[in-house]
């Protein structure tokens, strides 16, 4: 939809399981939809915040009033959640061509809607992940200026080497602001292209439903209010 600013994907690990070792990871999704996995279309993305607490993550999601010269004053709405759900990092091990899903499977909504649809959010999705080198100049005109570049450790420079894209692996790549990642439409069929990794998500997503109440997990979670966030995408797939 064109009055849709910009995309975030949550990824927080351990979220409402207790305190995690790695940090709750808000990427943001420029073409505004995930990849399409029966064209397996293939979209870019970056790692926008990082951070232990999930309260950081709410400047980018609440409601914002400021000025401009131009056009006076503004007001921006806070972000709608359009999706609730488990997900994994898979990692395949391989000779010539190892490579990591990105992969999910929706809580809420119970049916995807039209919410849903329109930014390819299926109720089950599986993506090749990959990590973009950030001393590698991109052949497309896509990507972070130099400046807003992950700088990453000695230890994962190492690992990619003079690769432009490699593996999420380690996950940790997604620990630093300005990662790159490049996203690509996989199998439809979970549980076929991952093997135990998909069934096991499965039987996450029923055990983790049975928590809290649908309405009231993700806002207990993610320490926001309805009245800011609506929940009618949630929960109906329906705009609002």
């Amino acid at each position: 939809p064109e009055d849709v600013a910009r995309l975030y994907v949550l990824l927080a690990p351990g979220l409402g399981k207790g305190e995690s070792d790695r940090p709750k990871r808000l990427l943001m999704i420029p073409k505004k939809h995930l990849p399409d996995p029966t064209k397996h279309e293939r979209l870019f993305g970056f790692v926008y915040k990082t951070s232990f607490d999930v309260k950081d993550i709410h400047q980018y999601l609440d409601p914002k009033e400021y000025e401009t010269k131009t056009r006076g004053h503004r007001t921006e709405v806070g972000a709608r959640p359009a999706g609730e759900g488990v997900y994994a990092i898979v990692v395949h091990q391989a000779k010539y061509n190892s490579h990591s899903h990105l992969t999910y499977v929706l809580e809420l909504p119970a049916e995807p809607g039209d919410v849903q649809q329109a930014f390819n959010i299926g109720k089950e999705g599986s993506y090749v992940l990959t990590i973009k080198n950030p001393e590698r100049a991109s052949s497309l005109a896509i990507g972070l200026r130099p400046s807003a570049k992950a700088k990453f450790s000695e230890e994962l420079m190492k690992i990619m080497g003079d690769y432009a894209w490699v593996p999420a692996n380690p996950p940790e790549f997604l620990d630093y602001e300005g990662t790159e990642i490049g996203l690509i439409g996989a199998s439809e069929d979970r549980p076929k292209e991952l093997g135990k990794t998909g069934v096991c998500l499965e039987d996450l997503e029923m055990k983790d439903a049975h928590i809290l109440p649908p309405d009231d997990k993700l806002y207990v979670e993610l320490q926001m209010t309805k009245k800011t966030h609506p929940p009618e995408p949630l929960l109906f797939g329906e705009f609002k």
